[in-house]
């Protein structure tokens, strides 16, 4: 199994790979597209690590993206077949060209907050009113910054009552110190950065606001017609590592140290612990909790993306949201399930 940038040489060699016949005993390939450093992506790792793609019948090939933009757009030229990415790239996906939410990745909630500068803090808690006027921070059109709209009703304030300035990342990071009085929309790694710089104090999140972030595993959607069975697999391998972060819990925060290596993330033990604490993730168990529409025809999942596709609305991203089983489905997670082999590879240790 490999794991590099995407090109166009990679390209090529991938389209080759998937044109060529496989035998009924040998792995199939399966191309995976990752964001660098993405926590929902852990577990692409733990399996490359634990050689756990042959026996689901898969030779993978991840390849990963700084952005999720970048991501994105490879996705719409066909670069790579199934994914795990954020969930704003899964509605806009599924508006430009047929993207398929076929599980949940991870709760990415507490890692998109809202920080003051130090001497704010004690306003900010005491008196969210006297937040009116102040400076918000934040890049436009992600999750940051609907976290950050959720922190504002969460305080009863409204986007006009305070000043939005839209800003990437890094000059939020290389500026943020240069004066008292604003606040910033980050999320996970920066939010992390700049608390280790001294810079700024975390004092709203998305979990916080009610805003939930659900990371997203998603397929294209003329990949999984063609191979459903892929697919299924590719969630076996996922849920089988999931359910083993959660049961060897001083290994996964290792594997996470040098999953993040990789892409020059270094943090102390304290952020990694963080990491693991506050970005659940989901057996296959849970995913099928998740994805029940058996009670009044809405998922626990279903109401989650709704609001963030109506963000995604508001903003401009989309002109419709994304609804039902076409954009979010449960039949592959339901496929593992039914399974009995691919059971049995997800509960294996």
């Amino acid at each position: 199994m490999g794991t590099r940038s995407a090109g166009v040489l990679w390209a090529a060699l991938a389209l080759a790979v998937a044109a060529m016949p496989a035998r009924a005993d040998e792995p199939v390939p399966i191309a995976i597209g990752a964001q660098q450093g993405l926590y929902g992506s852990l577990p692409l790792f733990v399996a490359s690590e634990k050689d756990w793609w042959a026996p689901a019948g898969l030779l993978p090939e991840i390849v990963t993206w700084p952005s999720a933009a970048e991501q994105l757009v490879a996705g719409g030229d066909q670069i790579w077949d199934v994914a795990v990415t954020d969930p704003l790239s899964a509605v806009l996906g599924a508006d430009r060209f047929g993207l398929m939410t076929v599980g949940i990745a991870d709760d990415e909630s507490d890692a998109n907050v809202v920080m003051a500068r130090p001497k704010l803090v004690d306003a900010v808690f005491k008196n969210p009113a006297s937040l009116k006027g102040k400076t918000l921070e934040l890049p436009p059109d992600t999750t940051a910054e609907y976290a950050a709209l959720g922190c504002l009703s969460r305080w009863r304030l409204k986007r006009q009552d305070v000043r939005f300035v839209a800003l990437d990342p890094a000059r939020i990071l290389a500026g943020f110190a240069r004066g008292e009085d604003r606040l910033a929309a980050l999320a996970a790694p920066d939010n992390y950065r700049l608390y280790a710089a001294g810079a700024g104090i975390t004092v709203c999140s998305g979990r916080d606001a009610e805003a939930v972030i659900p990371g997203a595993l998603v397929a294209r959607s003329l990949y999984a017609a063609e191979h459903p069975e892929r697919v299924a697999r590719f969630l076996a391998v996922i849920f089988r590592a999931i359910a083993w972060e959660k049961a060897h819990r001083d290994e996964t925060l290792a594997l996470l140290r040098h999953f993040q290596a990789r892409y020059l993330l270094s943090f102390g033990h304290d952020v990694l612990n963080r990491e693991v604490e506050t970005r659940p993730t989901f057996t296959l168990a849970e995913q099928l909790q998740l994805l029940d529409r058996s009670k009044n025809g809405v998922s626990t999942g279903d109401a989650w993306y709704a609001r963030l596709a109506a963000y995604a609305v508001a903003a401009g991203l989309v002109q419709a949201p994304p609804i039902g089983d076409s954009f979010l489905t449960d039949r592959y997670v339901r496929w593992v399930d039914g399974d009995p082999a691919l059971k049995a590879l997800v509960t294996a240790e």
